[in-house]
């Protein structure tokens, strides 16, 4: 038997977080949560308006109730401060939210607030807030500094005062640009300093020098998540600063540059002069596959050997040298901490690998001219991922251009795994993937046989009228193709490999760039399609002739970033996809889809061109992305916290004429 406090409770309820399971307290202040999966780990919630909420792990073992459990409640802390703006002036009724140390929302009881706002004065306090690491960040149209918010770490029921919160001004326009100041440790404007805003994982955006009063102003185009990454460096210091979103004003306050330094030697041991040297991310992330994934600095080794790397961001590095006579060599895994020099670092080198073969289309006739290339393989979860990214972006160790005989010849191939890849004009892609090359080894008859390969075209109209600059996405397991559509609405791709493909139509020109709430999913046109040898498919994008399926998910309570779907019964949902294989999953869901349609900020959603059926509607809410760190490695953790949330499921019949959906309570 639990006991709460000093006696029994029964105004709270106990959480099975898990199972989502939930058990009202009896008057003798006992409950019971039953129908948990075993060999499973769960989270008990328990909380009560009046305490702090607590929270308990336990392990369900089979054939055994985990319990009694004893639970007693505290009054706990509070958290107390002021928020200002990045200008210093007071920010007064700002919204602050008070989140966990694991990124998740506190679960507080019914009739305790999990954010507050600030008063005139800009005064804010929490209450009833348990032990632990928090941090506090605003919401709505402010941002905290940086996004992370700002750390209280909370202790023995004391209570935190003084806590400043700094706070950004924020428009709801996304194409507003990023301003800000750069000054150095004494607080002092820095001149002419760069200054470079990033998007996932590194991809970078515009950058700009400071003025003479150390101002700067980046145009930044939205991209997942709608914020960036801000890096300032030069001989003054170094500053990164991640979760920006565009039309903020930041302030950069630089700090020591972390380095790396060491000597690049060949097997005999000697130092090995103008070798080239670069820093990359120790990662298996499938965006280090392009070419702007993964390589962070680079630099030549002097005569002596010796190399620097300054201005580095923190984490996990690889050190890699390549010479044009004695080969490549890389060194272990080290890790770079803020501020920080890391010396001593010694990279040998060793011979490469030398790749030859040839060419053929489909008739066995050698090609001249083709392109051949050893990529990277990308292992690990991410490796499915990777191969549907479009082949531009597919960054090559080594290429070679096959002669009139079909010939080709790459040397000095760093030992690795790599998939060799040969292109021409009018043919399907080749590729012979698992080719692990050693040290000084000589592969031959790596022969390559092009496919014919099949295209698909078509005119992109809406209400009948041709629209431009619509991008255009093949995904299959042949790789994937970009294109946009030309004055006349037209797109024309080939050189597909045969099978099945995602079709994906984005209409940039639809989407309102004021409307940040938007999922933008209901600007995406969707398609299956099947790509045979030596056919060009036909790709129709015209919506099917239907109804409008309209309502309000007002009374849901679920804010901003929210979308609505219809889907048929048997399809699967955002939550079934299998992100490290996303292609099957994801032509099941498109074919399973009925219409997206955005929530606008009062609630009301509209999805068009609905056929007659019976269909499951969907609510999903987009995560906070200022909570997402986009700023290192973007694999399947990050794929995964960008994922749509399923809040809300209800089923509808659609007939011949347009329908209002009542939205209820949440499903459990």
């Amino acid at each position: 038997t639990p006991t709460v406090g000093a006696g029994p409770f029964n105004m709270f309820d106990v959480n099975a977080a898990r199972a989502g399971s939930w058990s009202e307290v009896k008057d003798d202040g006992t409950f019971r949560v039953g129908a948990l999966e075993y060999e499973a780990d769960y989270r008990i919630e328990v909380s009560n308006p009046d305490y702090a909420p607590i929270t308990q792990e336990i392990r369900l073992r089979p054939g055994r109730d985990a319990g009694p459990i004893s639970i007693v409640f505290t009054e706990g802390s509070s958290i107390s401060g002021v928020a200002r703006y990045v200008s210093g002036d007071l920010a007064i009724d700002t919204r602050l939210m008070l989140r966990g140390e694991n990124d998740s929302v506190i679960d507080w009881a019914s009739g305790i607030s999990q954010t507050e706002k600030t008063d005139e004065a800009g005064l804010f306090k929490f209450e009833r807030v348990p032990d632990g690491i928090f941090r506090i960040t605003a919401m709505g149209s402010m941002n905290s500094q940086g996004g992370d918010g700002t750390i209280a770490n909370v202790e023995n029921g004391h209570d935190l005062t003084g806590v400043e919160i700094l706070v950004e001004q924020i428009t709801d326009d996304p194409t507003q640009p990023v301003t800000g100041t750069v000054v150095d440790r004494d607080g002092k404007p820095v001149v002419g300093i760069e200054v470079t805003g990033f998007q996932v994982s590194g991809i970078p955006g515009d950058s700009s020098n400071t003025d003479d009063d150390g101002r700067f102003s980046l145009k930044l185009i939205p991209a997942l998540g709608n914020s960036f990454t801000l890096e300032a460096k030069g001989e003054a210091g170094y500053k990164r600063l991640s979760g920006v979103r565009p039309g903020t004003e930041v302030r950069l306050k630089l700090g020591p540059s972390a380095r790396v330094a060491g000597i690049v030697v060949n097997e005999a041991g000697y130092p090995i002069a103008d070798c080239s040297v670069s820093l990359e991310k120790d990662s298996q992330n499938f965006m280090d596959a392009m070419p702007f994934g993964g390589r962070e600095e680079a630099t030549t080794t002097g005569d002596d050997g010796r190399f620097e790397i300054a201005d580095i961001k923190p984490g996990a590095y690889i050190v890699k040298a390549e010479s044009r006579t004695q080969g490549t060599g890389k060194s272990k895994s080290i890790q770079i901490d803020e501020g920080k020099t890391v010396d001593g670092i010694r990279v040998t080198l060793e011979p490469g690998a030398r790749v030859s073969g040839v060419v053929y289309d489909p008739d066995r006739r050698p090609i001249g001219n083709a392109q051949v290339g050893a990529v990277v393989e990308v292992t690990g979860p991410m490796a499915a991922m990777a191969s549907y990214m479009p082949e531009e972006l597919s960054a090559s160790t080594a290429a070679a251009t096959t002669n009139e005989r079909g010939e080709f010849v790459i040397p000095d191939v760093p030992p690795g795994t790599y998939t060799i890849t040969a292109s021409y004009p009018g043919f399907a892609k080749a590729a012979q993937p698992d080719i692990t090359l050693r040290s000084g080894e000589d592969l031959r008859g790596v022969d390559l046989m092009l496919a014919l390969g099949g295209g698909a075209s078509g005119v992109y109209t809406v209400n009948g009228q041709p629209v431009k600059d619509v991008m255009i996405q093949l995904i299959g397991a042949g790789g994937s193709k970009m294109i946009t559509t030309d004055a006349e609405g037209r797109f024309d791709v080939t050189g597909l490999p045969a099978g099945q493909y995602m079709a994906m139509a984005i209409d940039m020109n639809a989407i309102d760039p004021s409307d940040s709430g938007a999922m933008g999913l209901s600007n995406m046109n969707q398609r299956t399609v099947e790509i045979a040898d030596g056919q060009i498919t036909d790709i129709d994008f015209t919506p099917p002739v239907g109804v409008n399926v309209s309502g309000s998910v007002a009374a849901l309570g679920i804010g901003e970033n929210v979308m609505v779907r219809l889907r048929t019964p048997d399809g699967i949902s955002f939550a079934d996809l299998d992100l490290s294989d996303p292609l099957s999953s994801g032509l099941d869901m498109i074919a399973a889809s009925a219409g997206f349609g955005d929530v606008e900020a009062d609630g009301s959603f509209n999805i068009d061109n609905v056929e007659p059926g019976q269909y499951v509607l969907e609510v999903y809410q987009q995560p906070d992305p200022s909570s997402v760190d986009l700023s290192g490695d973007f694999g399947m953790e990050s794929m995964q916290a960008f994922m749509p949330v399923l809040v809300y499921t209800q089923e509808i019949a659609v007939d011949s004429t347009p329908i209002q959906v009542t939205i209820g309570a949440p499903v459990p």
